[in-house]
């Protein structure tokens, strides 16, 4: 038996004493149709006083009783009185509010019919109508006048525009026009908007009711730009279909989904829509598509402008590319209809399908191929606006590059400036949606042929500058990208050709303020690209043009933010290049004033939080300076000051992915200055800050590289931390991590050569860790992955010095390691060639303190190798080299922290060199200079075990060079200075082997002493001092061979002392025997060491 469904419709308009209606018997008529088509039985009536109105709801109480579903529609005037709603009758009174409450019909009486006839009932109110009391005279030309309560005192009540709320009624669903207390719009085409809503979705196939009246509160509110808003309150007691089953179209998926957004986020979305003027729905497609609901607020913000450009772009096309062809304006036009209601899948399709007819037209049509080329790349243009506005760049860049290849085709015979643009315009277009995807190269290609063809029309028509601002900002991006990818030589040559060309055009325009900052900012680029080259005098050069710009800018308009910024931003810039110059006095007075400037502003504007994390950023670098002076409390202060205002920030934003980042990097800074203070603990626990903030970053977006980066970083510090604890297999661990991370990250681009130089570094690390594990083959192969890796970016780019120190730094590492494995010769080979670019970086950059030092470190290396080669003489020029120019960087950079330490290195190796050639009156000279560094660098801070470290070392090489010089007595005081330092390091670090065992080590050189003197009752008790120290390391660290072989040759040193050193000898034999059974005797000369043991033992 089919369902009964029975409707009332009631509509009143031509009112004797309000103000009239437009609207509602239309709006009745079209319900009266459309309920009737949905299988309703229908009663409408019109225009009818009180007595007719409640005549008919009794008619409908008994015709329609024991209906399956009941509707009442009511379009008119309604007001709500004393919280009472009222439904107004053509003769409703208007002179007091007793008249008036008196001649209404109380909405309650409805209410009570609907319950009566059926327990499923729907109530739709058309009439919470424009004030139906304002007076004569409105503003509103549209409005509905009439007199006002004239007859009523001030005190008494009055009634209030629109309906009051309905609270809840069982099985009652109740649809108002507008939201309690608010009026509806009568509407200026054939219906209401809400009727009009209704004869839309109220049969829309598929949904429920209540899901049906959602569409039209969405679409009402859509369509009125925010400006009303539906009301529905349901006590349905089940689901009721008022269609068939089918498929949603893309407009009602997306009018359901605009229900679920909290009023905060409708806020955002209606000041965007009303700033740009432009449509609700569109914003709200970006919402959905991009996912922006989850998004922190200021990411969200930026997306909803980024598609309301597109949108406002989209528009902006349609009326600039007319087209002559009807079937494809048509099309337009009902892709702009779709498009501003948010269906962009079907905007798009229609403009697919335009496109589809200037191409079939285009290639039947010789004589008109230009023009249809022209119109069908304008709507691949419009295309790709249109998936801009939902913020799908993969179906943008797919119909730029369609427009791209169409302009292409035709690019010489583009008729007219408008077409030219266009076609430079999508490129441009094209190279950012490339850059937003994260494909570098693609947005490459797409700048460089922007270049390209903005190159051939500024030759072309030289008297247009507008193509020369073009190529400008054109070559600015390939800049951009080029540094992204670390081709910085091709980054530099661009960005000159740009500054050149804006410089001409300030020629021409020496007033042109944009013109005045754009060859500013471009001139800061330049000094960024000639800083990441190591040129720090032409970044300086570069900053300093800038910044003469920036502040004539200041100078005409002193209060402006903009150019405050950019002279603040420009003294960071400035400070960072003296920084790296080692400068820091030129580089603090820098910072001082980027900080002032900035402080000024965030003094101005308190509550901008743009502004005030450049204060942030100004305090870090300040920060960055005092670590680099070794100042670390005052650094630990200021890198604290810059968290809390990070903190702060996240605070107010906690979905703020750029906050957080901030917050990890202040974070990090705060733990490198804990371990340079030597404080590990708290080291770890900053570095662990740091990382769960870039966790839980790298979790919203694992392809996300640069937060990949982060978290790679965090775990290199860690390993860091492990090797300084002494764990080489935990650092081996972390380590690990970090270069899982970093081949993750060359996967993604595999053309950026910064993040293969990254993966280089990973590799570097991981050698390091193993080579304290022992595993020498290990640590050998990942040398050799960092070696291969930057070899591959110099040849990808020569030109960059970073890229060749790197390698330069390999052969460093190959070098070392294999000096530590007693093969010299290979050493000497790596280090040779390692040695030779440093100089010729050194010779490129001659004031370059980093070139310097490296150079000095490389040929201290090679010091050691030749020693070991037993080519001493040619030791001697290298050490003398390396003394000079640690000599040369203490002159330049008296304040640096670390140069005291290096010349102390320098000076010991020219030590060696002069020791093993024999000169020992130079080695002593070399020994005791070494002596006096140290000296003084451990009376600045006596508590130093590093500085103790250095300087007993010191003292007991000159002991060395005393004894070979047979001079005892005087070997003995500086032996036992330096065996003093060695017991109280000991006792700083008592678990520390390498301590204990260097203490050792100088009890055998005085030990010695004695010996030598033949005065063996003196020397005994000192060497077994040294016995006991080696048997105790070999106890402890028994898994290092080396300990054992140690342990052996004590025994055997100390069975010179005895008589009858057999026991001694019997030991040592024991010793080195047992590794040899065990495989664990390592390589190197120690197993003809049993041979020697055996020898003397035979011998006694």
């Amino acid at each position: 038996m089919a369902e009964k469904r029975v409707a009332l419709i009631l509509a009143t308009e031509d009112y004797r004493h309000l103000r009239p209606l437009s609207n509602p018997v239309n709006d009745a008529r079209a319900m009266e149709d459309m309920l009737k088509a949905l299988g309703f039985e229908v009663w409408t009536e019109t225009d009818r006083d009180l007595r007719r109105m409640r005549r008919a709801l009794e008619d409908f109480r008994e015709d329609g009783a024991g209906a399956d579903l009941a509707l009442v529609f009511y379009a008119g005037h309604g007001v709500a009185i004393d919280g009472v709603n009222y439904l107004l009758p053509t003769d409703a009174e208007a002179k007091s509010v007793a008249g008036l409450t008196g001649s209404a019909l109380p909405l309650s009486e409805v209410q009570e019919t609907l319950a009566a006839v059926s327990a499923n009932a729907v109530f739709l109110l058309d009439a919470c109508r424009d004030d139906p009391f304002a007076g004569q005279g409105t503003p509103d030309p549209d409005g509905r006048g009439a007199v006002a309560l004239a007859d009523d005192p001030p005190e008494a009540a009055k009634p209030v525009p629109g309906l009051g709320r309905i609270g809840r009624a069982d099985g009652v669903v109740f649809a108002f026009a507008a939201a309690p207390g608010e009026t509806a719009s009568d509407g200026t085409g054939k219906n209401s908007p809400f009727t009009a809503a209704l004869l839309r979705h109220f049969a829309t196939k598929g949904v429920e009711l209540k899901s049906a009246l959602t569409l039209v509160q969405q679409d009402v509110y859509d369509r009125s730009r925010g400006r009303q808003l539906p009301y529905i309150e349901s006590g349905l007691p089940r689901l009721l279909y008022i269609t068939g089953k089918g498929d949603l179209p893309e407009r009602e998926l997306l009018l359901l989904a605009m229900s679920e957004f909290t009023p905060e986020l409708r806020a955002e979305v209606e000041q965007m829509a009303a700033v740009n003027d432009i449509p609700l729905a569109p914003l709200y497609r970006a919402m959905i598509s991009g996912n922006l609901k989850s998004a922190p607020a200021e990411d969200r913000r930026g997306k909803l402008e980024e598609a309301a450009r597109a949108y406002m772009a989209f528009q902006s096309d349609l009326m600039k590319y007319a087209s002559d062809d009807p079937r494809v304006a048509d099309l337009r036009a009902k892709a702009e209809e779709l498009a501003a209601l948010g269906s962009q899948e079907g905007a798009r399709e229609l403009l697919t399908e335009a496109a589809g007819i200037d191409a079939q037209a285009r290639v039947a049509t010789r004589e008109t191929n230009i023009i249809r080329t022209l119109s069908e790349a304008s709507t691949h243009i419009m295309n790709a606006n249109v998936a801009r506005t939902a913020l799908r760049y993969d179906l943008a860049i797919g119909d730029l590059t369609l427009a791209a290849e169409l302009y292409t085709g035709i690019r010489a015979d583009l008729p007219d400036r408008e077409a030219k643009l266009a076609y430079a315009v999508a490129m441009g277009d094209l190279g950012d949606l490339y850059q937003v995807a994260g494909n570098s190269y693609g947005a490459l290609g797409a700048y460089l042929s922007q270049v390209d063809f903005l190159e051939a029309m500024s030759r072309a028509e030289p008297e247009d500058t507008g193509w020369q601002r073009e190529l400008i900002w054109a070559r600015q991006a390939v800049g951009e990208v080029m540094i992204q990818q670390g081709h910085l030589r091709e980054a530099e040559d661009s960005y000159i050709r740009a500054y050149e060309a804006a410089l001409a055009l300030r020629s021409q325009a020496p007033d042109d303020t944009d013109l005045m900052r754009e060859a500013a900012l471009l001139s800061n680029s330049h000094g960024l690209v000639r800083y990441l080259l190591a040129d720090y005098q032409a970044a300086l050069v570069s900053h300093e043009e800038a910044r003469e710009i920036f502040l004539l800018l200041l100078d005409l308009d002193p209060e402006s933010v903009t150019a405050l910024r950019d002279v603040s931003y420009t003294h960071e810039r400035i400070g960072d290049v003296h920084a790296a110059m080692g400068d820091y006095e030129s580089a603090r007075a820098a910072f001082d004033v980027s900080l002032e400037l900035t402080q000024r502003l965030v003094d101005r504007f308190p509550d901008d939080q743009d502004l005030r994390r450049d204060l942030s950023v100004s305090l870090e670098r300040l920060g960055d300076m005092m670590f680099a002076e070794a100042d670390y409390d005052t650094a630990l202060a200021i890198y604290n000051e810059a968290l809390r205002i990070r903190e702060e920030l996240a605070e107010l934003d906690p979905g703020n992915t750029r906050r957080r980042r901030d917050s990890s990097v202040a974070w990090e800074r705060i733990g490198d200055i804990h371990l340079g203070m030597g404080d590990v603990g708290s080291a770890m626990m900053a570095y662990q800050h740091s990382q769960g903030l870039r966790e839980s970053l790298s979790e919203l977006d694992p392809q996300n590289a640069v937060w990949l980066r982060d978290l790679s970083n965090s775990w290199e510090k860690f390993g860091e931390l492990h090797m300084k604890e002494g764990d080489p297999a935990g650092a081996l661990e972390a380590f690990g991590k970090s270069r899982e991370l970093r081949e993750a990250m060359v996967a993604i681009d595999p053309g950026n050569l910064p993040r293969q130089r990254d993966l280089a570094v990973a590799y570097g690390k991981m050698a390091l860790a193993s080579m304290g594990m022992g595993d020498y083959d290990a640590a050998l192969a990942l040398f050799q992955q960092a070696l291969d890796l930057r070899r591959s970016l110099v040849e990808s780019d020569p030109r960059v010095a970073q890229y060749r120190r790197d390698v330069a730094a390999s052969l460093v590492d190959i070098g070392d390691l294999y000096l530590g494995l007693g093969d010299a010769a290979t050493a000497r080979g790596y280090l040779d060639e390692a040695i030779a670019i440093r100089e010729a970086l050194l010779a490129e950059m001659p004031a370059d303190h980093l070139s310097m030092r490296e150079l000095a470190g490389a040929l201290n290396l090679q010091i050691g190798a030749l020693v070991a080669l037993n080519e001493a003489a040619a030791a001697v020029p290298l050490g003398q080299r390396s003394v000079s120019l640690m000599e040369q960087i203490a002159a330049m950079r008296p304040l640096d922290p670390l140069v005291p330490g290096e010349r102390v290195s320098a000076a010991n190796r020219l030590g060696q060199a002069f020791f093993a050639a024999g000169d020992l009156a130079s080695a002593l000279r070399a020994y005791r200079d070494m002596a006096a560094l140290a000296y003084a660098i451990s009376s600045e801070d006596p508590w130093s075990v590093p500085a103790a470290r250095d300087y007993a070392f010191a003292l007991e090489k000159a002991g060395e060079v005393l004894l070979a010089m047979q001079d005892y007595p005087a070997a003995r005081v500086e032996l036992e200075a330096g065996i003093a330092l060695r017991r109280w390091i000991a006792g700083q670090v008592p678990d520390s082997p390498d301590d204990q065992r260097n203490l050792g080590y100088a009890l055998r050189h005085l030990a010695d002493s004695w010996y030598f003197e033949g005065n063996y009752e003196q020397g005994r008790p000192i060497e077994e001092q040294s016995l006991a120290i080696m048997r105790w390391i070999a106890g402890t660290r028994p898994e290092d061979a080396m300990n054992l072989v140690e342990l052996a040759d004590g025994l055997y040193r100390a069975s010179f002392y005895y008589q009858d050193g057999s026991l001694l000898l019997q030991e040592a034999i024991g010793v080195l025997e047992a590794l040899e059974a065990g495989g664990r005797m390592p390589d190197g000369p120690y197993r003809d060491r049993i041979a020697l043991y055996r020898e003397r033992l035979e011998g006694l």
